[in-house]
């Protein structure tokens, strides 16, 4: 079901290949950049049954600078919970991630729900990135407590204590 080496080598892909903003000075830990072996030890140790849900590699959960693939800054996600804890800013805007301007000067905040986007529009970028963590937080107990069964206690703890940081 998991290819593991392709999993193991988009890693290093995503780090070192500079071909996608979101992994500038991303980096794998040096264990698992030289030994296949012990990413793959690590993979299989950590992987648990999420149903017919697929599981994918995060980094940003345990990390606090959300930039180094390692055993202790790792977990595997399914999909939708890692899709919504995931980082995306576009290295054009000036504005903190999931905040754009609209064409009236206001800030609008978007925020993946897991099912689709929630949006909603402000006065000032502070009120915009205040919604934006409220909401992120809020999207991501609730999918916590929706795969409860299948996390393991460590993920669904760190997933319940969630706090947004931009």
């Amino acid at each position: 079901m998991y290819n593991v080496e392709r999993i193991w080598r988009a890693m290093k892909a995503r780090c070192y290949t500079g071909n996608n903003p979101a992994y500038i000075d991303c980096t794998v830990c040096k264990e698992w950049m030289i030994d296949y072996k012990a990413f793959e030890d690590w993979f299989i140790d950590n992987l648990y049954d999420c149903g017919d849900e697929h599981l994918e590699l995060d980094k940003d959960l345990f990390s606090t600078d959300k930039k180094i693939y390692s055993p202790e800054t790792c977990c595997l996600l399914p999909k939708r919970i890692n899709t919504m804890l995931a980082y995306k800013k576009s290295s054009f805007s000036i504005f903190p991630t999931g905040i754009t301007i609209t064409a009236s000067g206001k800030y609008q905040a978007i925020v993946y729900s897991g099912h689709g986007y929630i949006r909603d529009t402000f006065p000032t970028v502070e009120q915009a990135v205040d919604f934006y963590c409220k909401m992120k937080e809020r999207n991501i107990k609730r999918l916590a407590v929706g795969y409860e069964k299948y996390l393991p206690d460590r993920i669904y703890d760190a997933l319940i204590n969630y706090k947004c940081k931009i």
